[in-house]
């Protein structure tokens, strides 16, 4: 029931942010350091919920697993390269899916 409550609060934030910046968005003024901040947010809140998903455990720190860890660096490194995040995900799905085919996961 936890689980089912933080998803459909999560939800209900992120429908009422959205709205917000529909509604009021013409209104607010932009400043430089605002777009700043606000763009580092998302990559920042990707980066904390792949690091919790990797080396937590049912609330322990944990070592991951092969496959995971393997999905995750390669994946990493093609966006690296190609300053395209969307790399990270072609990379790191089928890398992962290899991984788990061959035994590592």
């Amino acid at each position: 029931m936890t689980v089912l409550l933080t998803f459909a609060l999560g939800g209900l934030v992120t429908f009422g942010l959205r709205s917000t910046m529909i509604f009021c968005g013409g209104r607010l003024s932009t400043s430089q350091r605002a777009e700043l901040a606000i763009g580092l947010i998302s990559p920042a809140v990707l980066s904390a919920i792949v690091a919790s998903s990797l080396f937590l455990n049912r609330s322990d720190v944990a070592l991951p697993a092969s496959a995971d860890f393997l999905a995750v660096v390669l994946g990493g490194l093609a966006a690296h390269r190609t300053k395209n995040i969307s790399m990270a995900l072609l990379v790191g799905l089928p890398t992962y899916w290899l991984a788990c085919a061959v035994g590592l996961g």
